[in-house]
């Protein structure tokens, strides 16, 4: 092979190399942010579940992660919910108390990855389980 054909190939080769690294570092940077939108199911800085997608839903609500001391609709809808869907007894009155964080623990603790009780209930906990219909 001639010197001239060695050294383009040498530099094809090279593009190749840089070419393949920088693919490799976009890919893993999307493959993080996937992994850091699915876990916001229950990250408390950003309102609990949200950034997982829902159909083109919403995937974000201010007024979560839903937890101890919290009060409202939102709240109401979580504990109308529970009782309908796992045919709890909680009074649904709208404040986040000790037997919704118990009623929490209970049904749907077990389900995610990072405990609804622990970290609140998230907007994406909240659209996966069906409580919006109860709003």
């Amino acid at each position: 092979m001639q010197p001239q054909h060695t050294q383009k190939l040498t530099i094809f080769i090279l593009f190749l190399a840089i070419l393949s690294v920088a693919l490799y570092a976009v890919l893993k940077s999307k493959k993080k942010k996937q992994n850091t939108n699915s876990q916001l199911n229950f990250d408390t800085s950003t309102g609990g579940n949200t950034g997982a997608t829902n159909g083109g839903a919403s995937t974000s609500n201010p007024l979560f992660p839903l937890k101890t001391g919290s009060r409202g609709k939102y709240v109401k809808a979580l504990q109308k919910g529970i009782n309908k869907n796992y045919f709890a007894t909680l009074s649904e009155d709208g404040i986040f108390g000790n037997n919704t964080l118990a009623a929490v623990k209970k049904y749907l603790d077990h389900k995610y990855k990072l405990k609804p009780s622990e970290v609140g209930v998230a907007w994406s906990v909240f659209q996966k389980e069906g409580f919006e219909k109860y709003l």
